[in-house]
């Protein structure tokens, strides 16, 4: 057996299969992931004091995921703008240093603007999932100049923003769903719980995954791009990617 070894410790193997799947096995038997702090019964509308001020800052949340949701559709042109420059500026030279001490040494110096454009949002995307923002602090530090940074790099940092963008795509249209099953009351009363509920399955790798899938790559290099994000893991890290993709899926599906 080779349990215990890194994948990329295995002469020839294949990376494993970590995407979500389309349709998971029936969950009917599974406990919810969502555990309401403050179930309320259909029909209630008579809120105490804490409840209507949770209600409150459901409301505002759901409204800001919408809003939200919306930039992230638009921000995938941004991400375009930059991959374009990238390849205008570096002729395609993943060690090319784009910035040196500040300053923007190739290219364009619209990639200031656009970099900015996508740390600010992955900043508010992460803090609404209630996910780790050590991945868009680092896109912020990268924007406001404080590190040096090669073609490669700004392209994974692209590739990461554009993997925010899909799953929060999913996170709003995953809380709409909550709330429309819930009710408008119980949804948003309850919306910290949703919260945790993704954040506990959210794993950025998930998406990046899922972007390279549905990308226009050969099958060939689709699998040495998944390779570069999930080569290393080990079968038990690989278990556990696994089973955040199908609870994702679930809260997708509204199975909560």
């Amino acid at each position: 057996t080779n349990s215990l070894k890194p994948i990329s410790q295995v002469q020839g193997q294949t990376p494993p299969n970590i995407q979500l799947p389309p349709n998971p096995q029936s969950t009917n038997q599974l406990p919810s992931l969502v555990r309401e702090s403050n179930p309320i019964q259909p029909g209630v509308v008579q809120l105490n004091t804490q409840q209507k001020g949770l209600y409150d800052e459901g409301n505002t949340f759901y409204n800001s995921l919408v809003k939200l949701a919306n930039q992230a559709q638009d921000s995938q042109q941004t991400i375009r703008q930059i991959k374009g420059t990238l390849e205008a500026a570096t002729g395609g030279k993943p060690e090319q240093m784009i910035r040196d001490a500040g300053a923007w040494t190739r290219g364009n110096e619209q990639l200031d603007i656009l970099v900015k454009s996508l740390a600010d949002q992955q900043l508010r995307q992460a803090s609404l999932m209630g996910v780790d923002t050590v991945n868009a602090q680092h896109t912020q530090a990268t924007a406001n100049g404080s590190e040096n940074i090669t073609r490669g790099a700004l392209n994974h940092i692209a590739d990461r923003a554009a993997a925010t963008n899909t799953a929060f795509s999913k996170y709003q249209k995953s809380f709409k769903n909550y709330v429309d099953k819930k009710g408008d009351v119980s949804g948003k009363v309850n919306y910290q719980d949703f919260q945790q509920a993704w954040a506990t399955n959210y794993d950025p790798r998930l998406f990046i995954v899922q972007n390279i899938n549905s990308s226009n790559l050969s099958e060939k290099a689709k699998k040495e791009e998944i390779q570069k994000i999930i080569g290393n893991i080990t079968d038990k890290e690989a278990t556990q990617l696994k089973e955040k993709a199908r609870n994702i899926k679930r809260l997708e599906n509204g199975d909560f």
